[in-house]
């Protein structure tokens, strides 16, 4: 009776194993029980769909197909092929498997393609196959075409080239699309040329220039074209070609980059912002009837500048175009005595500081909120050793911002990361500084120092070594900025601009005067 029991027992574990390895492939083994019992094909509803339409081009062709149909597999999940062949030796499922040239593989729920890379004026034969999930295949009514000669350039309904956008180091070509007798719009195919100097002939462009990417891109409507150089006049065409390799050109365009070492700056007794190059010439005024503004930086990647107007109550941040165009407000709340501020190009930050509420506020680049209380970075309130920041400046390759300080008529230059953690203080100053720059190239700090004698000095990011540079004919000192690319620095004082070297022979400042036809020039920024 036992052993009886025990077999028993036996054979329900054996059984409950099975059931439970069964289980979880339940739906699976159905769904295969349905392809291993389909033995039905694909199928046409009228025998007029098994038709496939073939539109010969040059050297490729389109085919248009109708949808099949299947007694188990749903519409969208059958598979469609195209093969073709130099013979007729494609005109079943079987000959097509065997024989033809796949030009387009196997794909669920689309009913049209290209074969591309034919040789003109040869004739081929043209095969669609249809599958089901089960892997039974079916072939539409064979067709046969003969690529076209084609020796007619694209056209132009509307050949319009313009460039646009250009800085020091890039442009954008924007063009209206080509046609072509036998090509499909989307096939043509574009390449970007350019001469240095100014050429309205086309063809030299096409022949002697330099070609901006390495191959041809089709369909397409414009192209950045980078790596520029500063100040420099350029000629541009674009080449289109169809698939026969027959090429058309564009009318020229020129342009001429942007020259590098521009200084902007605020003025406050005119309300308006100005810009030079750093000889001096092309000044120019950017915009005017501002009130009060006061601190200025530049964002390369979006050519705008920032501002802050001073003037209005309450204070604000405000930008516009290269050009003085599309001025936006950005900050108009909670901004109490701000005179400086710095834009992060690279991580896309914008960064102020604010004398009255001994803060610092870091904001996405442009802000996304108008209050300045969302954006606050380092608080005095918070206990982030922070009082009376002035000039602000940031370093992106170390994710660093350096700001001066000014409280009880003696000033220091402070830092700390970009999230705004390790406040710690660089270098003590016996007078006050209102602004600084930071040179990341050589990881040092120079600052306008207002004291007797006010200076123009300079020391290393850990503040351990410092340099007096200018040191006589510096009555109010009040902002600076630093060329990296040329290794200049430009400061405001006497209500002058002065442009140095970073090593200047003299340490006068009046051997250094910009100019003296403008206003009472408040802040500086370079680009």
């Amino acid at each position: 009776m036992f052993r009886k029991f025990s077999y028993l027992l036996l054979f329900l574990c054996i059984l409950l194993s099975v059931l439970l390895t069964c289980n979880g492939n339940l739906t699976l083994g159905i769904d295969d029980k349905m392809e291993l019992d389909d033995t039905v094909p694909p199928y046409f509803a009228d025998d007029s769909d098994k038709t496939i339409i073939i539109t010969p081009r040059s050297t490729a062709v389109g085919i248009v197909w109708a949808e099949a149909a299947d007694n188990l597999s749903e519409q969208n999940e059958l598979e469609y092929k195209i093969v073709y062949s130099e013979t007729d030796n494609i005109d079943t499922a079987e000959n097509a498997i065997n024989n033809g040239i796949t030009a387009f593989d196997w794909a669920a729920d689309t009913y049209s393609g290209d074969v591309t890379g034919l040789t003109v004026d040869t004739t081929y034969y043209f095969n669609v196959l249809v599958r089901d999930k089960a892997g039974l295949t079916v072939s539409y009514t064979m067709g046969v075409s003969t690529t076209l000669e084609d020796s007619i350039a694209p056209y132009f309904t509307s050949a319009t080239l313009l460039v646009n956008d250009t800085n020091m180091e890039d442009a954008t070509l924007e063009w209206t699309k080509a046609e072509d007798i036998i090509s499909p719009q989307y096939a043509l195919e574009y390449r970007l040329y350019y001469l240095e100097g100014e050429s309205a002939d086309k063809n030299e462009i096409y022949s002697s220039g330099t070609a901006f990417d390495d191959d041809w891109s089709a369909d397409i409507k414009s192209i950045r074209v980078t790596e520029l150089t500063d100040a420099h006049t350029y000629s541009f065409t674009v080449a289109v070609r169809d698939e026969n390799n027959n090429v058309a050109l564009y009318d020229t365009v020129q342009t001429t980059t942007e020259k590098h070492g521009r200084i902007f700056w605020t003025d406050i007794s005119n309300d308006e912002i100005r810009v030079a190059d750093l000889d001096g010439s092309n000044d120019a005024d950017v915009l005017s009837g501002l009130n009060d503004p006061m601190g200025i930086s530049v964002d390369p990647v979006d050519r705008r500048i920032y501002w802050i107007n001073f003037g209005d109550s309450p204070q604000t941040i405000k930008s516009c175009n290269f050009d003085g165009n599309d001025v936006q407000t950005h900050i108009n709340t909670g901004m109490t005595n701000s005179g400086y501020l710095a834009v992060d190009a690279s991580a896309r930050h914008l960064f102020w500081t604010d004398k009255g509420a001994n803060c610092i506020y870091r904001s996405s680049l442009p802000p996304d909120n108008p209050d300045a209380a969302t954006h606050i970075l380092i608080d005095d309130d918070l206990g982030d050793n922070i009082d009376s920041p002035e000039g602000i400046d940031i370093d992106s390759d170390d994710n660093r911002i350096f700001w001066t300080e000014n409280a009880g008529g003696s000033g220091v230059l402070k830092s700390a990361f970009t999230d705004g953690t390790l406040v710690i203080e660089v270098f003590t100053i016996s007078g006050e500084t209102y602004d600084l720059a930071a040179h990341d190239n050589d990881n040092s700090l120079y600052w306008v120092e207002n004291y007797s004698p006010s200076m123009l000095r300079k020391c290393n990011y850990s503040g351990t070594t410092s340099e007096n540079i200018i040191t006589s004919s510096m009555p109010t000192p009040y902002s600076i900025a630093v060329d990296i690319e040329n290794d200049l620095l430009v400061w405001i004082a006497n209500n002058r601009l002065h442009v140095c070297s970073l090593t200047p022979p003299t340490s006068d400042a009046d051997d250094y005067d910009f100019t003296s036809e403008y206003g009472t020039p408040a802040v500086v920024d370079i680009y």
